[in-house]
């Protein structure tokens, strides 16, 4: 690239940022968002974070190809397995903001969380020459203490973390001091979720002398997942002041930056490392993401490819684009590419199958990810798309028992057993069998009496919702009021609960308050969920229909059913029945991430009937 061209690029970007426009389309309305790539391979891990201006469209891509990539190759490294961890907390953020592709992998988030730690715990051994440093520290210091410690690293090996615990405490009264023991522990609260717990762990940890980069990694995501942005940042810049090279570390901090507020180190950070490499592959792909136009954006990741035709990342991001300009035959042909060059890397069926979504051939898709099922690829991220799959063809019960199958299947950690329960409870809404869904969830709240928040807000949104459905609004309405902003750990807020608040109050006749939550919604400056807020804004009349169904379909490539159904409810408020039925009717026909059931939205249509 010559300086020319460097420096039209710099001054594009500069514009684009002053003008509040996508860095990689130009689209208006973009938004900050954060992604962060993994891959380990056994010795050697490497990590990618990066922060950019994104419209939604772009959001979506960029999410979802590092959510594959982080959580299919992720997990390799020795330990490095760990830092999985925080790129799908990143990722699935990120997600939230933009489609609904992304809500379904906003869903696995705290599943592939536990999965993440849940491999940390299998390769938490230390190697011969380790267990010598740590007795010299003192960390293992007596028979009895290093037996409790080697019978918890079998038991976390084997799923039963709680077991675990119980020796690790054991262990740690009798080596109050040991780094070694606390940062196990650390790890195993994290793993069933418990980040304060896990976070204090860690500390001691790190005031007894476990100063390495994996702890302070570890206290960051436990800070993030308690919802201390403030103390997650300073522990990244403890890694960033001691010169640490690992570009993914940079853009978890500027993720964090973003998150409290103070982009502008964010961005001098990553400006920065552009400025280092500008002409190199890595830096071209980094660029290229933050292209809000889908054409140009390809054309980045082509020249990146060409500057080093195994930039893999950049040949997923390539199909990514091409989904967005719908060019389906040429991201069919990218992804064929993408396998010809080999097993490393691959995103494995996720990629593949989300280019049939889009095509909207979900035969195709389901076929895929069968394939990969029978070719041995039989892991929860596959069976969960899988059950997400059969739910969109509308085959309730088969995704019901697909979902009982990974309840049931033996050493699946337990924050993924909470994610398969919880999407089995959303199966059943809208299998429409709403009775059995208020027994299942009354079973979450029971069997995790010491949840974590997100467990919490998540039993509440599925109870509301389950009590919507049911037509019981006063009790729906008290269940989604308990879902307050900040529940998430990270800021992540429940705009669909709110949503969902004033649709209800709607449907109540109760149009002020509705109108009053719907302003708060749309007036949200932390963008966490862009169709709700869209939505917000068309039910307050300050987009068309038209207006409305077009800034739908580009928020999502997985374009799902809840426009038209709130286009259904704008034209009942503005007294057109015959249109509120057209559009109600047109609903019926998406199943693609469908939210809600086909049994309120033929309530609807009955309604209107009646009213008729």
């Amino acid at each position: 690239m010559s300086d020319l061209d460097i420096a039209q690029v710099e001054a594009e970007v500069e514009r684009r940022l002053q003008h509040g426009l996508c860095l990689e389309c130009g689209s208006p309305g973009a938004k900050e968002a954060s992604f962060m790539r993994v891959m380990s391979f056994l010795v050697f891990t490497r990590f990618r974070r990066w922060s950019a201006l994104l419209c939604p469209p772009c959001i979506a891509r960029h999410g979802t190809r590092e959510l594959a990539i982080s959580c299919t190759l992720g997990w390799w490294g020795i330990p490095w397995g760990l830092m999985t961890f925080g790129a799908i907390f990143i990722n699935g953020r990120s997600l939230l903001r933009s489609t609904a592709f992304g809500r379904f992998a906003a869903l696995l988030l705290v599943g592939l969380v536990g999965f993440g730690v849940f491999s940390i715990g299998q390769r938490a051994g230390r190697s011969a020459g380790e267990r010598r440093e740590a007795e010299g520290r003192g960390d293992l210091v007596s028979v009895g203490v290093e037996r409790e410690f080697r019978q918890a690293e079998r038991l976390l090996e084997a799923g039963r973390t709680e077991d675990a615990i119980r020796h690790l405490e054991i262990a740690e009264r009798g080596a109050p001091r040991s780094a070694t023991i606390q940062q196990l522990l650390g790890f195993a609260h994290l793993q069933l979720g418990a980040a304060g717990k896990s976070r204090a762990h860690l500390e001691r940890a790190l005031r007894n002398g476990a100063a390495d980069d994996y702890t302070l990694e570890m206290l960051a995501s436990a800070c993030q997942f308690s919802n201390d942005l403030p103390a997650a940042r300073r522990y990244l810049r403890t890694l960033i002041d001691r010169g640490t090279s690992e570009v993914e570390i940079h853009e978890r901090y500027q993720g964090l930056c973003r998150s409290t507020g103070d982009l502008d180190d964010a961005r001098a950070l990553y400006r920065q490392r552009l400025a280092q490499s500008p002409t190199s592959a890595e830096a071209r792909y980094l660029d290229g993401l933050l292209i809000d136009d889908s054409a140009a954006r390809a054309a980045a990741m082509r020249q990146a490819i060409g500057f080093d035709g195994g930039m893999r990342a950049a040949r997923v991001e390539l199909v990514r684009a091409l989904l967005e300009l719908r060019d389906f035959d040429a991201a069919e042909a990218a992804c064929q590419q993408l396998d010809a060059a080999g097993p490393v890397e691959q995103p494995g069926p996720i990629l593949p199958a989300e280019v049939a979504v889009a095509r909207g051939d979900l035969s195709l898709a389901l076929a895929r990810v069968e394939a990969a099922l029978a070719g041995a690829a039989d892991d929860i991220v596959v069976r969960m798309q899988r059950a997400c799959i059969l739910g969109w063809q509308e085959r309730f019960d088969d995704a019901c028992r697909e979902y009982e199958r990974l309840i049931a299947a033996p050493e699946i950690p337990p924050v993924w057993v909470f994610q398969a329960r919880a999407q089995l409870v959303d199966c059943l809404l809208q299998r429409g069998d709403t009775e059995q869904a208020l027994a299942r969830c009354r079973e979450l709240r029971s069997d995790v009496p010491n949840a974590a928040p997100w467990q919490v807000l998540t039993v509440r949104a599925l109870a509301g919702r389950a009590l919507w459905y049911r037509g019981e609004l006063d009790a729906a309405l008290r269940e989604l009021e308990s879902c307050p902003d900040g529940a998430f750990g990270g800021g992540i807020t429940l705009d669909e609960a709110i949503l969902a608040r004033s649709l209800i109050l709607l449907q109540r006749g109760d149009r002020d308050a509705a109108m009053e939550l719907l302003r708060s919604l749309a007036a949200r400056g932390d963008d966490q969920f862009v169709e709700e807020r869209l939505a917000a804004r068309f039910l307050l009349g300050g987009l068309g229909p038209d207006e409305y169904l077009a800034a739908a379909r580009r928020s999502s490539v997985f374009y799902d059913n809840d426009a038209w159904f709130h286009i259904g409810v704008r034209h009942q408020l503005d007294g057109d029945p015959e249109a509120a039925r057209a559009a109600y009717q047109r609903s019926l026909e998406v199943t693609i991430g469908r939210n809600h059931p086909a049994a309120i939205v033929r309530d609807r249509l009955a309604e209107l009937g009646e009213r008729k």
